[in-house]
C-alpha cells in the first residue's frame, strides 16, 4: 500500500549554523544511535546506495548490512510500486521523503 508522499524541503544553513548542527549531532550521538535503533518502524538512508539502515530494518529484512549497502532503494520496491514514486525516490532533490510502501515479497 502506497500512502500519501510527503517533502520537506531541508533549510538551507550558513557555514557556522551548519558546523553548530554537526556539533550537536555528535555530541548526542549515543542518544541519536539509541532512538534510531529503538524505532518500530525500517529507517534508511541512501545516496544513491543504501549507506545506513536501522536495527529494525535489518531484522524486518532479514538481510546483512553489508548486502543491504549494495542495494538502491528501488531495489527493495515490489513491482506493483507506481513510477512517479520509484522516479521521486531517486531525485537529487534535498529533503526527507516519507512513504509507506510495498516491498520486495523476497525480503
Amino acid at each position: 500500500m502506497i500512502g500519501n508522499s510527503k517533502a520537506e524541503i531541508l533549510p538551507k544553513f550558513e557555514e557556522q549554523e551548519f558546523e553548530n548542527l554537526i556539533g550537536t549531532i555528535q555530541d548526542n550521538l549515543k542518544i541519536l544511535k539509541f532512538v534510531l535503533n529503538s524505532v518500530p518502524i525500517g529507517i534508511f538512508i541512501y545516496q544513491p546506495n543504501i549507506v545506513y539502515a536501522n536495527n529494525y530494518t535489518l531484522q524486518h529484512f532479514k538481510i546483512d548490512a553489508k548486502e543491504l549497502f549494495s542495494y538502491t532503494p528501488e531495489m527493495l520496491l515490489d513491482k506493483s510500486t507506481p513510477q512517479h514514486v520509484r522516479k521521486d525516490l531517486i531525485s537529487k532533490d534535498t529533503g526527507i521523503k516519507n512513504y509507506e510502501l510495498r516491498l520486495n515479497r523476497q525480503f
